[in-house]
């Protein structure tokens, strides 16, 4: 301190260096017992110290406005407050809020009224949170296959996915005496229940012994089977063997490409013996000469062996090369086929032609291939456009 007239230093005293000078009891100057390091820490000071101080953030209940950085290699990150469930709901949280829930052991957040959990052992959060509270995910691999997952209580797996904690996916609800693993052999394929098999190219088997064999071929219900390309059947025992064809119903089959079947159960248990059918055939004539409408181009309206047809078939015809010419007709009628192709028999047929045009269009049995045959005669120099609507109800035996 810098020395006044009414200070003086204390007789005998003397000042060593790097000290600082404070006045005893007795108003004489006198060393401090600062030592020269501390005195070092105000070296540089430009303002108040006490401002300086003050304008750090607090322990506790501060807010940072700015971006707050971490660095270095060696420090222990950012550990978060560690709380139960029952804790966490009895704070009055703000949207935002992080905390470490230690009764399902992950990170949550507070947002838009609710906690989410962020992740469970690297699960993706939308998942996770649906365990937030007092649950959590499990993810696990098992033979055979990489990927697969054990159903519970063993002899059995299914595709990687999610178990909840706790509960399990049991692929029975009894306890079957001699369970088969499901197997999910082809690209991308996925199979559910007891020997279920997808063995096509994204295919998918759902239901004991469910079979789909075929590239993007779906079947569901016990003992289906969809053995077409992109073909569907749903129920118990429904088959959908042709390409692009659909089965609905227990015992139904769709024999036919692009064929809708539909069944409710089966007279004798045997598939397709007591349904009704849907399917479309068409053609393109530029003459008079007469043209067979067909399935998907070449396919036939073929009959399987030992089946008696009802048919209602309603056929459209537009001539695309220009405008006002069109025509329609309406055909019933009976035909069944017996042991072989050559058995098949046009029993008898009704036609009524709706519009008025010098076309033609007509029915027969194709002893060749075992079908309904559709023919249509347009007109020399015409491209007319012929669709035909074929509805069935079928009995098998």
């Amino acid at each position: 301190m810098a020395l006044t007239p009414t200070r003086k230093l204390k007789r005998g005293a003397t000042v060593g260096n790097s000290v600082a000078l404070v006045t005893d009891s007795s108003g004489n100057a006198t060393t401090a017992a600062t030592t020269a390091t501390e005195i070092g820490y105000v070296s540089g000071v430009t303002s108040a110290i006490q401002t300086q101080i003050t304008a750090k953030a607090a322990k506790a209940g501060d807010t940072f406005t700015g971006l707050v950085q971490f660095s270095g290699t060696t420090h222990a990150g950012i550990q978060l407050i560690s709380l139960t469930t029952a804790q966490r709901d009895a704070l009055t949280p703000a949207n935002g809020m992080l905390i470490y829930n230690s009764t399902v052991g992950a990170v949550q957040k507070y947002d838009g009224g609710t906690w989410a959990t962020l992740s469970v052992s690297g699960v993706p959060g939308a998942h996770a949170s649906t365990h937030q509270n007092g649950g959590s995910d499990e993810i696990a691999t098992a033979t055979p296959g990489a990927n697969a997952i054990p159903k519970a209580g063993g002899g059995g797996t299914l595709a990687a996915g999610w178990i909840p904690a706790g509960a399990g996916l049991q692929l029975y609800d009894e306890n079957p005496s001699s369970p088969t693993a499901p197997n999910a052999s082809g690209t991308n394929a996925f199979a559910i229940g007891s020997a279920a098999v997808a063995s096509g190219t994204e295919s998918v088997a759902i239901g004991e012994q469910a079979t789909a064999s075929n590239t993007s071929s779906f079947c569901i219900g016990t003992g289906s089977t969809a053995s077409g390309t992109y073909a569907f059947a749903f129920g118990s025992g429904a088959a959908a063997s042709a390409d692009r064809s659909f089965a609905f119903g227990e015992f139904s089959s769709a024999l036919l490409p692009g064929k809708f079947a539909f069944a409710h159960y089966a007279v004798n248990s045997v598939v397709g013996d007591a349904q009704s059918g849907l399917v479309h055939a068409k053609v393109i004539t530029t003459n008079a000469t007469p043209s067979q409408a067909l399935i998907h181009v070449a396919e036939s309206i073929a009959l399987p062996n030992n089946t008696t047809w009802a048919f209602k078939i309603l056929v459209v015809a537009r001539r695309t090369d220009a405008d006002g010419e069109n025509d329609a007709w309406e055909i019933t009628g009976l035909i069944h086929r017996d042991a072989n192709a050559a058995s098949t028999t046009l029993d008898a047929s009704q036609i009524n032609q709706i519009g008025a045009t010098a076309w033609a269009c007509s029915v027969s049995a194709d002893t060749t291939n075992g079908a309904l045959q559709i023919d249509v005669t347009g007109a020399a120099a015409k491209t007319i456009q012929w669709v035909a609507r074929i509805e069935t109800t079928e009995t098998t035996g």
